[in-house]
């Protein structure tokens, strides 16, 4: 294998090891942008992988559209991620938008092959055992660069907003953030200036995906209603039930299902049945939140020990 294939096959390999690392240590406080982007930056560095071993004109330009996964996703995707640890409210409108910009850009790349829009002339040459694309740029490509331009300086502007005017969000995060942005900005223009060998933005995504990684402790302990929440549901301390707005059950915690073995006769989106005393407080319960009402704290016994039951709504992405 050559020094070119070995790069790009390292890369890819480096990076699915940073994403298993990031997928064990996950928690909840990360949110769905931070794994997108794990996701995406290692299949873009797989498709730069395969486009280095296409011995084929239409294999390439197949290979070349997986990078472009990354290219056209990871930016607004990493846009995302900015927002979370940075802690700014925005609508799910916003995602959205971020999303079909992201879509709109490589519906322009999927023409590629088929049309000169985003790339005229394409051909292909094997240079020390690596194939390389030799492309004349379209029309939707330049689309391409100003959509990478905004969403950077975006960010950019951004992060340095977030470092002299919020108090709530850490400086060390924005300086990971800023680091990456650059390192982005080096690996995208920098390698076309100066004329690098191979395609510097693998090491761009490795070298965000190690930051976020090292980052990754700290980004959990920022969220501390979710870190109290988890510290208290590791320890195992409360048992918890579930049941919908329709009074149909959901499940429950391990501390739950050994206090309450009667909850095993249950089966998940089965209304709740009577034939218990806590079956009876749970419908009890639910009646009175139907009925427009926080329902009361209840006390009852099950041998020698006593317990007290509170009904709270559950709240997902802000929906009840």
């Amino acid at each position: 294998m050559s020094t070119g294939l070995l790069y790009y096959f390292g890369a890819f390999i480096i990076s699915t090891v940073l994403s298993a690392i990031y997928m064990r240590r996950w928690r909840i406080n990360f949110g769905a942008s931070l794994t997108l982007f794990y996701v995406l930056t290692t299949v873009s560095n797989l498709g730069y992988f395969l486009l280095a071993t296409s011995t084929e004109l239409k294999e390439a330009l197949l290979a070349n559209k997986i990078t472009y996964l990354g290219g056209c996703f990871v930016i607004p995707v990493f846009m995302l991620v900015i927002i979370h640890l940075c802690k700014i409210n925005v609508s799910g409108r916003v995602s959205l938008f971020m999303a079909l910009t992201g879509g709109v850009i490589f519906a322009g790349v999927l023409t590629i092959g088929h049309s000169d829009l985003y790339y005229g002339d394409c051909t292909i040459e094997i240079i020390n055992g690596v194939c390389v694309l030799r492309k004349v740029y379209g029309p939707l490509h330049t689309a391409y660069f100003l959509f990478l331009l905004a969403y950077t300086l975006f960010g950019i502007g951004l992060l340095i907003y977030v470092r002299f005017k919020r108090r709530d969000v850490s400086t060390q995060t924005v300086y990971v953030l800023l680091i990456a942005e650059f390192s982005a900005i080096l690996a995208y223009f920098g390698g076309r200036f100066v004329g690098a060998e191979y395609e510097l933005t693998p090491v761009s995504y490795i070298v965000t995906q190690l930051l976020l990684l090292v980052q990754a402790d700290r980004i959990a302990l920022y969220d501390i209603d979710n870190t109290v929440m988890a510290a208290v549901v590791e320890k195992g301390i409360f048992p918890y039930i579930g049941i919908d707005q329709h009074g149909r059950y959901l499940g429950c915690n391990d501390v739950a299902a050994k206090l309450f073995p009667e909850l095993a006769e249950i089966k998940v989106d089965a209304p709740i049945p009577k034939g218990s005393e806590l079956f009876e407080l749970m419908q009890k319960q639910y009646q009175t939140y139907q009925g427009g009402k926080q329902p009361e704290t209840v006390m009852f016994s099950r041998g020698d020990r006593t317990y007290m039951m509170d009904m709270h709504s559950m709240y997902i992405r802000k929906r009840l």
